[in-house]
């Protein structure tokens, strides 16, 4: 084989392309050891992002109500509607059902204290944020409502928190329907993981981060918002207390469609302004975890610098940066 080509072995994953990359940029020379199946397109090192060819009906009427309805506040953040597929009016009494749960949690944290601390210290960061507001007037018509049940869990690999309080918007009531069940769930509108990866290995210089509280920066639209009620109280001699949820809820069907595409939407807007950056955003986002680089040192502060600026003006603030670049970290220009 001529020298300086890669060499192609054939393994129990997959094809596996190997040995020295030149970058004709900047004439450098890096190494490549890249699993890939046999034929399969090399897509990922286009630059241009990758096109569904074909999306299922309610995909598409999800994108047209996500268009027609979302809107935007004077400091930038998204206001977005909850996409009901089924008419709401389906819904019946939810409350009583979510309140055994609730006093199931209550009789454990009294039995904890380490969880009671966690989980006040929780809820009590998420109404001082704006994510959820107390109601006094909770007298409804059924259907015009749904109290989502809440419990925890923990995530040891968590470096922000251990305790995470789950909204489980699955719980079906009196009509034998969830908020979930009549809610759509929405398309895919990231790039697949597989192909982020590849193309994040092939930069010389990269950065990684993530959306500090993705979700809880797209707000819902106040006329939804009683479709997000919970039941809280951080003692149990105190009056039972009403909330909204004010903002999209985690682990509610629609919620990863609607924070990602506000994600989209903001590169979107930037496109003509901040074109490699607006590129990066809508094809190196998994989720809310940024994957990304750049050839130049030049090239990876610039981008760093646009696409924080870019998601900043929607409220979406990145954080946990790191980078193999020094100059980023030696200057520390990375938050």
């Amino acid at each position: 084989m001529p020298e300086g080509l890669p060499w192609l072995y054939d393994t129990a994953l997959g094809w596996v392309i190997s040995g020295p990359l030149s970058k004709d940029d900047d004439h450098s020379v890096v190494e490549v050891s890249t699993v890939c199946a046999l034929g399969t397109t090399t897509a990922w090192m286009n630059s241009e992002p990758l096109i569904r060819q074909s999306k299922h009906e309610e995909e598409l009427a999800f994108e047209r109500y996500f268009q027609d309805t979302h809107s935007r506040l004077a400091d930038g953040r998204f206001v977005v509607r909850l996409p009901f597929r089924i008419e709401p009016s389906l819904l019946g009494g939810s409350m009583n059902m979510a309140l055994k749960p609730f006093l199931t949690l209550e009789k454990k944290m009294c039995n904890n204290s380490e969880l009671a601390s966690e989980y006040k210290k929780f809820l009590k960061e998420y109404e001082e944020m704006g994510n959820m507001s107390k109601i006094e007037d909770t007298v409804a018509t059924p259907g015009t409502y749904y109290y989502i049940p809440h419990h925890v869990v923990y995530k040891d690999s968590s470096s922000i928190t251990k305790l995470r309080v789950v909204f489980d918007a699955s719980m079906k009531i009196t009509t034998d329907y969830s908020l979930d069940d009549i809610l759509m769930t929405g398309p895919v509108v990231q790039q697949e993981l597989f192909d982020i990866v590849l193309r994040f290995r092939y930069y010389l210089y990269v950065v990684t981060a993530d959306v500090a509280k993705m979700y809880r920066q797209v707000l819902v639209h106040e006329n939804d918002r009683h479709f997000q009620r919970i039941l809280w109280r951080d003692a149990p001699n105190k009056p039972l207390q009403h909330y909204v949820l004010n903002t999209v809820t985690y682990w509610t069907v629609p919620a990863s469609f609607l924070a990602t595409r506000v994600l989209q939407e903001l590169a979107l807007g930037s496109s003509t302004k901040y074109p490699k950056a607006s590129l990066s955003i809508l094809q190196d986002f998994y989720m809310d975890d940024y994957l990304s680089g750049a050839d130049s040192m030049e090239d990876i502060k610039t981008l760093y610098q646009e696409v924080s600026k870019i998601l900043g003006n929607g409220g979406m603030h990145l954080r946990k940066w790191c980078s193999n670049a020094e100059e980023l970290l030696s200057q520390r220009l990375l938050p």
